[in-house]
């Protein structure tokens, strides 16, 4: 349970690559609304950092706004991977077309990103000292058991 903190944050943002795109694409086709997100999302962290009702009201008006504006992101960069795909089907190879792809596709990962980490500096003010010192060691433990560096 102890390893899901630092996931559930991350995905408080709802814009991690990988997982998040499901979810967006979910929601998108109308199967999960921006609430049952929010709320499967936050379940784990309440029970684990024992969150008062105040930080997770505030933790659920963090995450419903960043969603919102990270949906145009996913989407962009849904776009931008379609059309990379596209390339690599080609028998011919275009570089200026796929170094211009692979720019934007860059620049839409580095919003992520610092959308990403604006998310985690708004949850981790609301946390109490004891809540973030949990948060700590489980990023230690979770740095300790993986050889693979995140992007944040």
């Amino acid at each position: 349970m102890a390893s899901r903190i630092l996931a559930v944050i991350v995905l408080t943002s709802v814009i991690t690559l990988g997982g998040v795109e499901a979810v967006a694409q979910k929601s998108a086709s109308g199967h999960a609304s921006n609430d049952e997100v929010v709320n499967t999302l936050l379940m784990p962290m309440t029970e684990q950092l024992k969150l008062t009702s105040e930080q997770q009201s505030q933790i659920e008006t963090i995450a419903r706004a960043e969603y919102v504006r990270s949906e145009a992101l996913i989407f962009k960069l849904n776009h931008v991977t379609a059309e990379l795909d596209r390339e690599q089907l080609k028998e011919t190879f275009d570089e200026d077309k796929v170094r211009t792809l692979a720019a934007q596709a860059g620049q839409i990962m580095a919003e992520i990103i610092v959308v990403k980490l604006r998310v985690k500096t708004k949850v981790m003010a609301l946390l109490t000292p004891g809540q973030k010192a949990i948060v700590e060691q489980q990023l230690r433990l979770n740095k300790e058991r993986s050889d693979a560096t995140p992007i944040y």
